[in-house]
Protein backbone atom coordinates (compact mmCIF):
# COMPACT_ATOMS: atom_id res chain seq x y z
CA UNK A 1 0.00 0.00 0.00
CA UNK A 2 2.99 2.47 0.65
CA UNK A 3 3.99 2.04 -2.73
CA UNK A 4 0.65 3.25 -3.87
CA UNK A 5 0.64 6.10 -2.02
CA UNK A 6 4.01 7.11 -2.44
CA UNK A 7 3.52 7.40 -6.43
CA UNK A 8 0.35 9.83 -5.28
CA UNK A 9 2.64 11.88 -2.46
CA UNK A 10 5.15 12.40 -5.03
CA UNK A 11 2.91 13.66 -7.81
CA UNK A 12 1.44 15.89 -5.91
CA UNK A 13 4.59 17.23 -4.47
CA UNK A 14 5.97 17.98 -8.34
CA UNK A 15 2.38 19.55 -8.64
CA UNK A 16 3.33 22.04 -5.49
CA UNK A 17 7.16 22.84 -6.83
CA UNK A 18 5.47 23.83 -10.20
CA UNK A 19 3.12 25.72 -9.06
CA UNK A 20 4.35 29.34 -9.45
CA UNK A 21 5.72 28.26 -13.13
CA UNK A 22 1.91 27.54 -14.11
CA UNK A 23 0.93 30.82 -12.42
CA UNK A 24 3.09 32.70 -14.48
CA UNK A 25 1.85 31.07 -17.62
CA UNK A 26 -1.46 31.36 -17.27
CA UNK A 27 -0.74 35.17 -16.31
CA UNK A 28 1.23 34.70 -19.65
CA UNK A 29 -1.68 33.29 -21.84
CA UNK A 30 -4.19 35.55 -20.51
CA UNK A 31 -2.33 38.67 -20.59
CA UNK A 32 -4.52 41.18 -22.45
CA UNK A 33 -7.41 40.29 -20.29
CA UNK A 34 -5.10 41.83 -17.35
CA UNK A 35 -4.12 44.44 -19.36
CA UNK A 36 -7.58 45.39 -20.39
CA UNK A 37 -8.81 46.08 -16.56
CA UNK A 38 -5.77 48.24 -16.06
CA UNK A 39 -6.28 50.09 -19.39
CA UNK A 40 -10.26 50.28 -19.46
CA UNK A 41 -11.32 49.64 -15.69
CA UNK A 42 -8.65 51.74 -14.02
CA UNK A 43 -5.68 54.06 -15.80
CA UNK A 44 -8.82 54.30 -18.96
CA UNK A 45 -10.73 55.69 -16.29
CA UNK A 46 -8.37 57.96 -14.59
CA UNK A 47 -8.05 55.51 -11.05
CA UNK A 48 -4.88 54.80 -9.31
CA UNK A 49 -4.68 51.55 -6.97
CA UNK A 50 -6.33 52.50 -4.10
CA UNK A 51 -9.61 53.35 -6.81
CA UNK A 52 -9.12 56.88 -6.62
CA UNK A 53 -9.20 59.51 -9.28
CA UNK A 54 -5.73 60.80 -10.26
CA UNK A 55 -6.75 64.13 -11.35
CA UNK A 56 -8.57 66.12 -13.78
CA UNK A 57 -8.30 67.53 -17.32
CA UNK A 58 -8.09 71.48 -17.60
CA UNK A 59 -9.66 74.21 -19.64
CA UNK A 60 -6.32 74.72 -21.19
CA UNK A 61 -5.67 71.15 -21.37
CA UNK A 62 -9.18 70.36 -23.49
CA UNK A 63 -7.75 73.85 -25.74
CA UNK A 64 -4.83 72.31 -26.45
CA UNK A 65 -6.32 68.66 -27.70
CA UNK A 66 -8.69 70.16 -29.75
CA UNK A 67 -6.00 71.63 -31.93
CA UNK A 68 -6.61 69.54 -35.00
CA UNK A 69 -2.06 69.03 -34.94
CA UNK A 70 -2.53 67.37 -31.28
CA UNK A 71 -5.09 64.88 -32.06
CA UNK A 72 -5.18 62.52 -28.64
CA UNK A 73 -6.16 59.11 -29.32
CA UNK A 74 -8.95 60.08 -26.45
CA UNK A 75 -10.39 62.87 -25.97
CA UNK A 76 -9.59 65.44 -23.01
CA UNK A 77 -12.41 67.42 -21.48
CA UNK A 78 -12.03 70.01 -19.02
CA UNK A 79 -13.45 68.67 -15.50
CA UNK A 80 -13.38 64.62 -16.92
CA UNK A 81 -10.57 62.19 -15.14
CA UNK A 82 -7.15 61.85 -16.80
CA UNK A 83 -7.46 58.87 -19.40
CA UNK A 84 -3.45 59.03 -19.50
CA UNK A 85 -4.33 57.79 -23.80
CA UNK A 86 -2.74 60.95 -25.74
CA UNK A 87 -0.54 58.98 -28.02
CA UNK A 88 -1.56 55.49 -27.12
CA UNK A 89 1.80 54.70 -26.22
CA UNK A 90 1.46 54.49 -22.69
CA UNK A 91 -1.22 51.44 -23.45
CA UNK A 92 0.30 49.79 -26.08
CA UNK A 93 3.86 49.64 -24.36
CA UNK A 94 2.70 47.97 -21.46
CA UNK A 95 4.42 44.91 -20.39
CA UNK A 96 4.48 42.35 -18.06
CA UNK A 97 7.59 41.03 -15.97
CA UNK A 98 8.16 38.84 -12.98
CA UNK A 99 10.04 39.93 -10.29
CA UNK A 100 10.51 36.90 -8.42
CA UNK A 101 8.93 33.33 -9.16
CA UNK A 102 5.83 34.92 -6.76
CA UNK A 103 5.14 38.39 -7.70
CA UNK A 104 5.17 40.16 -11.30
CA UNK A 105 4.87 43.94 -12.19
CA UNK A 106 3.31 46.19 -15.09
CA UNK A 107 5.02 48.90 -17.07
CA UNK A 108 5.27 50.28 -20.13
CA UNK A 109 7.98 51.07 -22.26
CA UNK A 110 6.45 54.43 -23.29
CA UNK A 111 8.87 57.47 -22.92
CA UNK A 112 6.30 58.69 -20.16
CA UNK A 113 5.91 56.01 -17.93
CA UNK A 114 9.19 56.81 -15.79
CA UNK A 115 7.40 60.39 -15.66
CA UNK A 116 3.87 59.87 -14.74
CA UNK A 117 5.21 57.29 -12.02
CA UNK A 118 6.77 59.56 -10.59
CA UNK A 119 4.34 62.15 -10.36
CA UNK A 120 1.16 60.09 -9.74
CA UNK A 121 2.76 56.61 -7.65
CA UNK A 122 2.67 53.81 -9.22
CA UNK A 123 -0.26 53.93 -11.43
CA UNK A 124 0.69 50.28 -12.80
CA UNK A 125 -0.46 48.32 -9.67
CA UNK A 126 -4.32 47.23 -9.26
CA UNK A 127 -6.98 47.98 -7.15
CA UNK A 128 -7.86 45.26 -4.68
CA UNK A 129 -11.06 44.79 -6.36
CA UNK A 130 -9.02 44.56 -9.90
CA UNK A 131 -7.02 42.26 -8.06
CA UNK A 132 -9.68 39.88 -6.74
CA UNK A 133 -10.81 39.45 -10.33
CA UNK A 134 -7.48 38.83 -11.81
CA UNK A 135 -6.91 35.96 -8.91
CA UNK A 136 -10.43 34.62 -9.02
CA UNK A 137 -11.69 35.12 -12.84
CA UNK A 138 -8.28 34.95 -14.65
CA UNK A 139 -6.01 32.84 -12.60
CA UNK A 140 -8.25 30.47 -10.40
CA UNK A 141 -10.29 28.93 -13.32
CA UNK A 142 -6.97 28.23 -15.74
CA UNK A 143 -5.00 27.18 -12.77
CA UNK A 144 -8.27 24.79 -11.70
CA UNK A 145 -8.07 23.32 -15.11
CA UNK A 146 -4.82 22.90 -14.88
CA UNK A 147 -4.06 21.13 -11.43
CA UNK A 148 -7.02 18.26 -12.48
CA UNK A 149 -4.82 17.52 -15.74
CA UNK A 150 -2.04 16.87 -13.42
CA UNK A 151 -3.71 14.96 -10.71
CA UNK A 152 -5.34 13.32 -13.21
CA UNK A 153 -1.83 12.34 -14.80
CA UNK A 154 -0.86 10.65 -11.44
Amino acid sequence: MAAVVQKYLSGVRGIENNLSNMIRQILRDKWTQVFKILTDEQLGLGLDAKGKVIGRYSKATESYAADPDNRPRQPKIAGEPFNFEWTGGLFDELYLTFDSKDSYTLFSYDAKASFLKDTYGDIFDFTEAHNYRINFEIILPELDKKLTQKLNLI
